[in-house]
């Protein structure tokens, strides 16, 4: 626990710091990219605290992906400043996945596996394939100006 003259720091103190140092990142100018395939180009998903990215998870979202969607959007906040968007009804899928490569996409999960047809042979082979427990896996790919991440848990 962080201590202030010898005593513990009150936790409102402490989330104020927190507060503070988490706002001075973001008035410094912050680029989030993603890599790309060695020789290839790098995909901006956030430039000087802009973005058009959007983060697509499927309408029929089960909770881990909803979760996993959220904190996406919530730790590029964090990290850069951004707001990033978020397509998550049916329409607002099929909008984005129709949107041209001026648009990176993160598309999460079933939508992942949906939008990706090979996407669920590349889950399937990270498996474990004798697991004792869990054949825990997870798959991230890009292709262009999208992202695709999904995992398993079965």
């Amino acid at each position: 626990m962080p201590r202030l003259n010898g005593l513990p720091r009150p936790s409102s103190l402490r989330r104020a710091e927190s507060r503070q140092a988490g706002q001075a990142a973001h008035d410094q100018p912050s680029r989030l990219t993603a890599a790309g395939e060695p020789g290839g180009s790098e995909l901006t998903l956030v430039d000087q605290g802009k973005t058009k990215t959007i983060v697509v998870c499927s309408a029929a979202e089960k909770t881990a992906e909803k979760l996993a969607a959220d904190d996406l959007v919530k730790y590029i906040k964090l990290m850069t400043g951004a707001d990033v968007a978020r397509a998550s009804t049916d329409a607002e899928v099929a909008d984005a996945l129709k949107m041209d490569g001026d648009h990176p996409l993160i598309i999460i999960g079933s939508a992942a596996l949906k939008a990706d047809g090979d996407l669920q042979k590349s889950l399937d082979n990270a498996a474990k394939k004798n697991p004792i427990l869990r054949a825990d896996a997870i798959v991230l790919k890009r292709k262009g100006n999208r992202v695709y991440a999904a995992g398993n848990n079965d």
